[in-house]
């Protein structure tokens, strides 16, 4: 394998467990008993839209069987629900209720608000460079879909 392509993927795969810890964990979610990644997951299908497990397991990084524990608790909550796939009625798929859009566009600035301090800690020229490299990584990935 190419060198530059093995430095790629190692510092690829360093900066998520550095995102994880220092920007998702910090968050707090006091309310309605919804932790860091259920949160993820519905960040994930607002983003996909209706979503396979399998899809959703990937996105989040966890496996199928983490994913259906997760899934249950917010289908309990009412903020995700299964459904057939017209094309293939043996998929199951998964997508957000009214109830998770209202709970995402209500927590969406105090999850900010939660994250805001952890970029404060940068200089300006750090979060100068933090943007401009993030804008270019998801240029690039883009790229991929």
């Amino acid at each position: 394998m190419d060198k530059s392509i093995n430095e790629t993927i190692g510092a690829m795969l360093s900066i998520y467990p550095l995102i994880k810890k220092n920007v998702i964990q910090p968050m707090k979610i006091n309310s309605e008993d919804i932790n860091p990644t259920q949160i993820f997951i519905l960040l994930t299908l607002k983003g996909l839209g209706s979503s396979t497990m399998s899809r959703i397991a990937d996105e989040v990084a966890v496996s199928n069987q983490q994913l259906t524990k997760l899934v249950d608790e917010l289908v309990e909550k009412g903020l995700v629900e299964r459904h057939k796939a017209p094309e293939n009625r043996r998929l199951v798929m998964i997508n957000l209720t009214d109830k998770a859009n209202n709970y995402l566009n209500t927590k969406h600035y105090e999850l900010i608000g939660e994250i805001i301090p952890v970029f404060e800690k940068f200089s300006p020229d750090d979060l100068s460079t933090l943007t401009r490299a993030s804008y270019d990584i998801l240029s690039v990935l883009q790229k991929l879909e």
